[in-house]
Formats: C-alpha cells, sequence, structure tokens
C-alpha cells in the first residue's frame, strides 16, 4: 500500500498564494507611487500654466502703459511673441489673449470700495448713458442683512451698525461736459453734482429701486435732496445685494465718487441708453488670458483700471495737517494770517 504526501502541494499553494498577495501589494503601491508623482507633477504644471496666463495679463498691461491697446477678440498671441514667455522653456507660454477695453459693465471686487477712500471713476458710455445701475454687496459674506428699520433720517453711529448689516453706499455723480455742452465751470459742478447715500433696505415696500438725478443736485429747482438718505433694496438672494437705478440725468460723461460706508463693498456699475446697453470707456480693460504648461491649462480674467486710481484724487483739497485759508500774497512775499 502507498501512501501519497501532501505536504509539498500545500507549501506549494501558501507560496504561490503569498507571491500573489505580495504582487497585487507591490502593484498598488506602484499605482499609488505614480499617481501621486503625476498628481505632484499636474500641480506644478498647473502652476505654471497658471503663471504663464498672469504673464500674457502683464503683456496686455504693458502694451496699455505703451498706449497701443486696442480691442482684441481672438486667440492670436503672434503679436506677443507667440506667447514665449522664456525661449529655454518654449512648453510654458500663453496660448490665447483677448481683450475689452469698453466694456459692459464696471465691477469692483474683493472690496475694492472701501470707507476709508473715495474711488473716482470716470463714467464715459458709448452711446452716453441715461441711466445708470449701482449694484453692491458687502465683502465680508457674513453680511447679508439689511434690516427693516427703513425710514433714516441720519447715518447711524458705527457702534450701532449691526456686524451682520450690509454696507451702505455713498455715491456722487460729478457731470464732465463734451465740446457741444461746454459750461465746464466752477458754477455748473458745484450745481449739477448729485450726492446719494443708498441705505440698504430689506423692506421692498418702504424702499426705493430708482431714483432721478435731477432731484439730488443743488441746482434742483423744488428744492434740493443732495445727501438726503435713500432706502435701497437690498434682496440676498441675487448676485448683488442692493440694486438701485439713478435716471433723470442729461446725456453727458459723468464721473462717479464711490465710497462704501461702515465695511468695504463690492461694487457693479451698468448702464442702457433707452433700450439699448452702453459700454464704458477709459475706466477698465478686461483681460481674458489663458496659459498652458504641456497638456495644462489654466485661463484667467482681470479686470485692470485703464489708469491709476492716485491720478483722481476724491477731494479738490486733501491734507493730513490743519489747513490755514487765511494768507496774503502781495509780490514775491506771502504773509501766512494763521498762528
Amino acid at each position: 500500500m502507498t501512501t501519497k504526501n501532501r505536504s509539498g502541494m500545500v507549501a506549494i499553494m501558501v507560496t504561490a498564494m503569498i507571491m500573489v498577495i505580495l504582487s497585487l501589494i507591490t502593484l498598488g503601491f506602484a499605482r499609488l507611487v505614480s499617481r501621486e508623482q503625476r498628481q505632484a507633477l499636474d500641480d506644478q504644471l498647473s502652476t505654471q500654466a497658471f503663471y504663464a496666463a498672469e504673464s500674457g495679463v502683464n503683456a496686455a498691461a504693458a502694451k496699455m502703459r505703451g498706449g497701443v491697446l486696442a480691442e482684441k477678440n481672438d486667440c492670436d498671441v503672434s503679436t506677443y511673441n507667440n506667447g514665449t514667455i522664456d525661449s529655454a522653456t518654449p512648453e510654458v507660454r500663453f496660448t490665447c489673449l483677448m481683450i475689452d477695453p469698453t466694456p459692459t459693465e464696471l465691477k469692483f471686487n474683493n472690496g475694492f470700495i472701501k470707507t476709508d477712500r473715495a474711488r473716482v471713476v470716470p463714467v464715459f458710455t458709448n452711446p452716453l448713458a441715461t441711466e445708470l445701475n449701482f449694484r453692491w454687496s458687502d465683502n465680508n459674506p457674513a453680511r447679508v442683512n439689511a434690516g427693516a428699520d427703513c425710514d433714516v433720517r441720519r447715518i447711524p453711529a458705527l457702534n450701532q451698525w449691526g456686524d451682520d448689516r450690509v454696507a451702505m453706499l455713498e455715491v456722487d455723480l460729478i457731470p464732465f461736459p463734451n465740446a457741444a455742452t461746454g459750461n465746464l465751470n466752477r458754477e455748473f459742478l458745484d450745481q449739477n453734482t448729485a450726492t446719494f447715500l443708498f441705505y440698504p433696505c430689506g423692506d421692498s415696500s418702504a424702499s426705493v429701486t430708482t431714483v432721478n438725478y435731477t432731484n439730488f443736485r443743488a441746482g434742483d429747482a423744488s428744492g434740493s435732496r443732495r445727501g438726503n438718505i435713500q432706502a435701497v433694496f437690498c434682496d440676498k438672494s441675487g448676485g448683488y445685494t442692493c440694486s438701485v437705478t439713478v435716471n433723470g440725468f442729461p446725456a453727458m460723461n459723468y464721473y462717479a465718487r464711490i465710497k462704501s460706508i461702515y465695511s468695504s463693498a463690492n461694487v457693479e456699475v451698468a448702464g442702457k441708453s433707452g433700450t439699448n446697453v452702453v459700454s464704458f470707456a477709459n475706466a477698465q480693460v478686461v483681460v481674458d488670458s489663458t496659459g498652458r504648461a504641456n497638456d495644462v491649462l489654466r485661463r484667467v480674467q482681470v479686470r485692470l483700471p485703464f489708469e491709476s486710481q492716485a491720478l483722481k484724487p476724491e477731494a479738490s483739497l486733501q491734507s493730513k495737517d490743519e489747513i490755514c485759508k487765511l494768507y496774503t500774497v502781495t509780490g514775491t512775499t506771502v504773509e501766512n494770517g494763521c498762528n
């Protein structure tokens, strides 16, 4: 009688199973390492593509400073050295650059409209606007409450303004006559500058959505309401919490002096001439740039100010020190009467 020993077969099967398990572990680890390497490479290429796109924005900004920037609605970058940033790395470049120097709206995001200084923005439109719409929201996403206390006679103190309240907005519309309209003098500017204080209100029945420019200038024959507080309806369900339209002004160019009260705000300005949407010139340039690094693409859209805000002071006279208005000029001598 012959007895077969099966222990060798069991050992072989166990060894084979261990080899299979180890192979699977090794394969899984290799795939994990490969995935991590690819992820790291993608992150690096994505960063390079982003900076390549920003290089396109900088190239457009350089041309704008040189005074040769024009509308560009195609992706061709042949006049920008084919988008090449560094000849040593031709695989990293910007592949598309579009430029719009006359956008149909002005946007000031990331809390650009602040409490410490007004922003003076040219409102030069084509065609000349007959109404302007101002939309704003607080830069702090926690501030979405407009409140129901809309019958206001004065601006509340800072400590009386809730931490969840939307910012208040101050807007001055300053006319800038052209050669046809003339009248660019101090009296004309004083009589025709309109000042609005827009107070956020959550009650649609106790607020307005439209105000008339004529009633808010000093030259209003029926009694100027310039500087009177206007409760404006705010709806947090929209992209911009508060919205108000100013109409009734003569068709000419204007400067808008915009300032936030209580906290920084994000503001958008749009306009119409009748039923036609207007475009804005000499205010913002929208640059749309796409960067590429190997097979990774990144696209950015940036709004560049047409010129430095520092060129437009928010007042005719500014000083950090006391100002003395009592002085005498005689020949070459100046006598200061303030002691």
